[in-house]
């Protein structure tokens, strides 16, 4: 029986960008040894699972199935269905639209829709945004996947899905009606649905990881390999149970 289920983010934590972080391979194979359970939890809307499972293949050297990667994406798709959305108009990229189309919603590219869900879009224009504003102003429910302000590459951050999301909110005249990825409650439930025994979550983000484990009441532990390089860049009221360099520091810790 699984004693312990770890609950990984992934940017920031595994890799950046497209470079993975030493160790992170070598953590996930000590902790299937062990015997604990593993997920994935990441609020990058932008992929599918299938995608995120071909990335800690070729980056890191690890099999992972596709029932252990969460997404805010998959978080999405499932508080639109729960509210009976017939059609969305999404402003993201595949992984958003995919997970929408596969609870039996109907993606849209202008109004009008019952919802508009959004996300990162690294090909996002003028357009687009007026779209999906235009429903919003016209009484679309409006989720967002996440807000996360940036995303960690190597040399540094681009911008997050959050940036967009305001954009929307600020020409719709109104902010999301729900957020669906971490810390709130749609992807603390998610997790708290697939996890089994104890639980501990590893990742680089306060606002969203660390967060994530103070809202579902579980171990935290701090990584400085992702958007917080240093200690004194947490918020005291979400310092983390335990703060690492990086995940390597934690194989001999499982």
């Amino acid at each position: 029986m699984t004693t312990r289920t770890w609950v990984l983010d992934c940017d920031g934590v595994l890799w950046r960008g497209d470079s993975a972080i030493p160790g992170a391979g070598a953590f996930i194979d000590r902790v299937r040894a062990n015997g604990d359970a593993l997920l994935f939890c990441t609020n990058n809307a932008a992929r599918t699972q299938a995608h995120l499972v071909a990335k800690a293949r070729r980056l890191l050297g690890v099999e992972v199935e596709e029932a252990e990667v969460i997404t805010s994406a998959i978080v999405s798709g499932d508080v639109l269905a729960a509210r009976g959305a017939r059609s969305a108009l999404v402003l993201g990229m595949d992984g958003l639209r995919a997970a929408v189309e596969d609870v039996g919603i109907e993606v849209v590219d202008t109004g009008p829709a019952d919802a508009v869900v959004v996300g990162l879009d690294l090909d996002v224009d003028y357009g687009r945004i007026k779209e999906a504003a235009n429903v919003v102003r016209s009484g679309g429910w409006f989720l967002a996947s996440n807000t996360d302000a940036t995303y960690p590459v190597p040399g540094g951050a681009w911008p997050g899905a959050g940036t967009i999301v305001a954009a929307v909110a600020t020409a719709g005249g109104r902010p999301p009606d729900a957020i669906a990825g971490k810390p709130h409650d749609p992807m603390v439930e998610a997790v708290r649905r697939r996890a089994t025994g104890e639980v501990t979550v590893v990742g680089d983000r306060p606002e969203t990881d660390l967060a994530l484990a103070r809202a579902g009441g579980w171990e935290s532990v701090g990584v400085l390999t992702g958007v917080v390089a240093h200690v004194d860049e947490i918020p005291s009221e979400l310092a983390p149970d335990r703060l690492v360099a990086s995940i390597a520091d934690l194989i001999d810790v499982v």
